[in-house]
């Protein structure tokens, strides 16, 4: 809250999202009195008004909080200054009006219009009361009472007006958020100057006799602004899924406007991660990533979110599709002999499983097993048959399937053929 009268400046913080700013306009100064037969009139009450802004971290901003209208003496009071930030027509808060003087026609401030300001939410400024004008001397006429100041949510209340024989005029009174009126005076005496008007914008109370007025209550702006928070983000996928982060307002240390959209630069990888690209505008985080290679990769994202000027990391670790560095096509085998197979992967931490069904010509039912395979295989046909096995392999939540075939030889068999004719007791051929 700014409540040093003049110019001022505001320098909006790291990632702010909005920003509410409320002026009030200071009030008036009442009038004085320079001798019989009369009172001074009072001043009026400062208006409000208010808007919701963007702003820009680090961006400087201008305000002004408008003084307090100057005590008349034996002349009008002084108009309450405007409080404007940015510029005056951005949101700007008119001042009171000053009272006049005894001389000056005993006419009292005005509230400072609503109309004449600029803002979302504008209400004006209670008008002071008139003096009371007699006709002898002395003490026997009295100083209105100021204006009230307008609120968030209401206009400000007129004083009242002062009397003769003595009765000032009552100040108006304070409105949520606003500044009182300053009471008129009237004791029966002389040289008795009015009350000052509250701050923020109370219009002053007028003088009795031979017075001089009192001073308007000074303006006011008061900002306030929301800071946009968001924590850091992470994400995981397997090669070639599309990962998609969108931050919630409310829930894990997230704050932040609604329909905020978000933009980014080509995220900076590791391992040769491609799929990455500038984007702007869009309500999530999300992309298709490829990682090539056989290890866990990331690529980091830094997020500019479209409520604020800070950024948001994203950090996206995208694990391999495990693959089997060992051959897909091992050496075959003969029939009735054992097939061994050492499955092996690139990827650390896989694991493999793997399942084989059932082969016309291979007497081994069908089967599966985890790990490296070893069983016997055997082939009841005179051909070469191809024996394959399905493999899953599986790592860091990603899997593949791959096959592995060898093939199963058959035994060879002699045919015999041809007449051979031997005698009794001759060796063998």
């Amino acid at each position: 809250t700014f409540t040093t009268t003049g110019t001022g400046t505001w320098t909006a913080p790291a990632c702010v999202s909005s920003l509410t700013v409320e002026c009030w306009g200071a009030g008036g100064g009442a009038g004085g009195d320079g001798g019989d037969p009369g009172g001074g009139a009072a001043g009026g009450g400062g208006a409000y008004s208010s808007s919701v802004l963007s702003a820009t971290s680090g961006t400087v901003y201008n305000l002004f909080v408008g003084a307090g209208g100057v005590a008349g003496n034996n002349s009008n009071g002084g108009n309450g200054g405007d409080s404007w930030f940015v510029n005056s027509t951005t949101v700007m808060a008119k001042g009171g009006g000053g009272g006049n003087g005894e001389n000056q026609g005993h006419v009292s401030g005005l509230g400072g219009a609503a109309a004449a300001g600029y803002g979302t939410i504008k209400f004006s400024g209670g008008s002071g009361g008139a003096s009371a004008f007699g006709t002898a001397c002395c003490g026997n006429t009295s100083g209105g009472g100021g204006g009230s100041s307008a609120g968030p949510s209401s206009n400000g209340n007129n004083g009242t007006n002062g009397a003769l024989n003595s009765t000032p005029g009552t100040g108006g009174v304070a409105v949520a958020g606003g500044g009182a009126g300053g009471n008129g005076m009237g004791n029966g005496g002389i040289t008795n100057p009015g009350n000052p008007g509250a701050a923020p914008g109370g219009g002053a109370g007028g003088g009795q006799d031979h017075s001089q007025g009192a001073v308007g209550g000074r303006g006011q702006v008061k900002l306030t602004w929301t800071i946009a928070t968001f924590t850091n983000k992470t994400a995981t996928i397997c090669s070639g899924e599309t990962f998609a982060v969108t931050p919630v307002s409310g829930t894990g240390g997230d704050n932040f406007s609604a329909g905020t959209t978000y933009s980014w630069s080509t995220p900076a990888v590791t391992g040769g991660i491609t799929g990455g690209s500038s984007q702007t505008g869009q309500s999530s985080i999300t992309e298709t990533l490829f990682n090539p290679s056989a290890t866990e990769q990331t690529a980091t994202y830094t997020v500019t979110p479209s409520c604020a000027s800070c950024t948001l990391p994203v950090t996206v670790t995208v694990n391999p599709i495990p693959a089997l560095s060992s051959t897909l096509t091992p050496t075959g085998i003969c029939s009735a002999g054992t097939f061994n197979y050492t499955a092996t992967s690139a990827t650390p931490g896989a694991t493999f499983a793997w399942a084989r069904s059932t082969i016309t010509g291979i007497t081994e039912a069908g089967t599966n097993g985890a790990g490296n395979i070893s069983e016997t295989l055997t082939n009841t046909t005179t051909s070469s048959i191809s024996v394959p096995y399905t493999f899953t392999i599986s790592a860091n939540g990603c899997s593949s399937v791959q096959t592995v075939t060898t093939s199963v030889s058959p035994y060879p068999t002699a045919t015999i053929s041809g007449t051979v004719t031997k005698c009794l007791n001759d060796a063998n051929p």
